[in-house]
């Protein structure tokens, strides 16, 4: 009879968390309730920042997405990434399709033919973050949404510190893969934190699952929350067997569907299924959207034709224990664990710390005591059921946050040496939050944490939105509008040495014929002169031009003629030695390369600030503009410099680059 109560009172306590739950205000009323639609508005101006955060930033099938649209489906001048081509590509087409579809076909559909080269930096550069920014809310929707397992408390300092993160401000309104995994990551949590029906919580966490592991094929490791959760619902006092295994059931064909459908988009992508329909045939997915373009597509009930290639599987090229043993010593990383994720939420890494370091200290203070004890009983207070259960379901919530984190650096230790960054570590903003939102604007906030974390994110935006190598995005999109860098007008070749080359397809049109090339694996910078110039005897009708950071003090003597500067860059890997360098430094100059023993001086080019009317509609804040997109004249001085003897310039064999953060 005692157990039979028992089982009643607790499933009471669950069923008052619900009603909890439904009592509170929904998630939407509390997104839109206080400062958080102003911090929205403010997200949405920080799309005009022109911050270049990694490398793969601009490089993630955006090019692809974007041949669909424009350049009659060809390549032209597109780098497509390498892991996109061959026989067997290992990325898949999905992340990108979800960020840079729906943007292109909006511009191509607005845009008439003879205006593409004038809205080029719009159609390239702002358009696409427009999109996040709407999928961005999506995500913090998502985050929220997770708290109404404990009925909905600290919604709201969630969402101030979700607004406020730089994260959010700068990297959540960047077309990149890592915001679909942050919104599958955090679809995965809602799902079974938020969903009240123990029928659709499986088949919701899996459809945000099959998405994961289009992203990234190490995403099947997140599967273990699942697994976790479902043990909870069957070890309860009075379980739901029946819902319990309807959802998995039901679960597990809304899985292979989906999945076999995106399998099927990829495969359709790269040309290993072809779509029979009205007749036509249409070998990929490029020449069905150029059809749709023209007007000449007939739907009917469509054909396929050829083979199913599933990209997540293919990524997976370790095979063999052995080939697995090797793979994970050369790439097992505390990096960015102790590296990029501390710079991705600031203070509440050190909160994290902290709360660790607590959590050990009691737990060992446990053992010690009960060892000490030996026989004696630990008195123990006397719980009412009611909040016995209410403890379990914040016991649930708090187990599947942190073992969501756990995984999450688990998988960047181990899996994402590829891809190291923020960019690969954004997804795992949401949980860190949704375990640490009340230490910082909560009743449990640690002292003045609050302003610790505005200061440490108003520099994180200034640093990775406006200085880190936004000097070849400056650049890029000025070349796009059509801003000459010679008044010859030669078709421009430029090297990025020291800093990150920009994407081609950030060109569009690319009316001057424009190059882009990168000295990434170059690391002495008495092996740029000579390797850029013998690439400029092969070609001599293009003008080579090299760009790297002011703290390189490249001279005439040494063989550059500077051309223009672009203020507000700063790169990692050539930083300023010291304040006088920061002040002074922090820019990217644009060189031409002369003869190393020449005298010719070259010439420097004031530039309008296109760049900056383009993204600030209504001339809005030209003294902004000024800053976003400022040149500096030629004033250029030589430095005494002792010229390096004869064959210096090849004493050392070019190495790999400094490794990007």
């Amino acid at each position: 009879m005692a157990e039979v109560d028992e089982v009643s009172v607790s499933s009471a306590g669950s069923a008052q968390a619900r009603k909890d739950a439904i009592r509170a205000p929904s998630t939407l009323a509390v997104m839109l309730k206080s400062h958080y639609p102003l911090l929205l508005v403010l997200r949405l101006l920080c799309i005009c920042l022109p911050g270049f955060i990694q490398r793969s930033e601009f490089a993630e099938g955006q090019e692809a997405v974007y041949k669909m649209f424009f350049h009659g489906g060809t390549d032209d001048f597109l780098d497509v990434p390498a892991d996109m081509l061959g026989d067997d590509p290992k990325t898949s087409i999905v992340p990108a399709l979800i960020t840079s579809f729906v943007p292109y076909a909006v511009a191509k559909a607005l845009l008439a033919e003879g205006e593409h080269s004038m809205w080029a930096p719009v159609i390239t550069f702002l358009i696409p973050r427009v999109w996040m920014f709407f999928l961005s809310i999506v995500l913090d929707f998502l985050t929220l949404e997770c708290l109404n397992l404990v009925g909905g408390q600290g919604r709201l300092e969630a969402a101030g510190i979700l607004a406020t993160s730089w994260a959010s401000l700068v990297i959540a309104v960047r077309p990149s893969k890592a915001i679909v995994e942050a919104i599958a990551v955090s679809g995965c949590m809602a799902s079974l934190l938020s969903v009240r029906s123990d029928l659709f919580k499986t088949p919701a966490f899996l459809i945000f699952y099959a998405l994961g592991i289009f992203c990234r094929s190490s995403f099947f490791m997140y599967g273990l929350i699942l697994m976790y959760f479902i043990g909870t619902m069957v070890m309860k006092p009075n379980p739901r067997h029946v819902a319990t295994i309807a959802g998995i059931m039901l679960g597990a064909v809304a899985f292979l569907f989906e999945f076999a459908s995106l399998a099927a988009l990829d495969s359709f992508h790269y040309g290993k299924l072809s779509l029979v329909m009205g007749g036509v045939t249409y070998e990929n997915l490029t020449s069905l959207v150029q059809q749709v373009q023209e007007g000449g597509v007939i739907f009917s009930l469509p054909g396929v034709i050829g083979s199913l290639m599933i990209t997540p599987f293919h990524s997976m090229t370790v095979n063999t224990l052995k080939e697995f043993r090797v793979y994970l010593a050369k790439s097992i990383s505390a990096g960015q664990m102790f590296v990029s994720f501390p710079l991705l939420v600031g203070p509440l890494a050190v909160i994290l710390c902290i709360e660790a370091y607590d959590s050990f200290r009691r737990l060992t203070k446990e053992v010690m005591s009960e060892v000490k004890g030996g026989q004696k009983k630990r008195k123990t207070k006397k719980v009412p059921e009611l909040a016995k259960a209410r403890e379990e379901e914040e016991s649930v919530y708090s187990d599947t946050v942190e073992m969501t984190l756990t995984l999450g650096l688990t998988v960047e230790a181990i899996f994402g040496s590829g891809t190291a960054g923020l960019l690969s570590i954004f997804p795992l903003l949401a949980p860190c939050i949704l375990m640490f939102h009340e230490k910082i604007f909560g009743a449990k906030a640690f002292k003045s944490a609050w302003k610790w974390w505005i200061a440490y994110n108003m520099l994180a935006v200034l640093f990775f939105g406006f200085l880190h190598n936004s000097g070849p995005v400056r650049l890029a999109t000025g070349l796009a509008h059509g801003e000459m860098i010679e008044p010859a007008g030669s078709p421009p070749t430029i090297y990025f040495y020291k800093t990150y080359k920009p994407a081609s397809y950030l060109l569009h049109d690319n009316i001057l014929d424009a190059k882009f090339m990168s000295l990434e694996n170059v690391t002495r910078t008495e092996n740029v002169h000579p390797k850029v110039w013998a690439a400029q005897e092969h070609e001599p009708g293009r003008k080579f031009y090299v760009a790297a950071p002011a703290t390189l003090a490249l001279t005439e003597k040494q063989g550059y003629s500077l051309v223009v500067k672009y203020n507000m860059h700063m790169s990692l890997e050539s930083l300023p030695k010291n304040l006088d360098d920061v002040l002074k430094s922090s820019k990217m100059n644009l060189y031409s390369l002369v003869e190393r023993e020449g005298t010719y001086r070259g010439h420097s080019v004031s530039f309008p600030s296109a760049f900056a009317v383009q993204f600030l509609p209504m001339g809005l804040i030209l003294d902004l503009a000024n800053i976003l997109r400022i040149v500096e004249p030629d004033d250029f001085e030589d430095e005494e410099e002792e010229q390096p003897e004869a064959g210096a310039w090849d004493a050392e064999q070019d190495g790999p680059s400094s490794g990007e953060l």
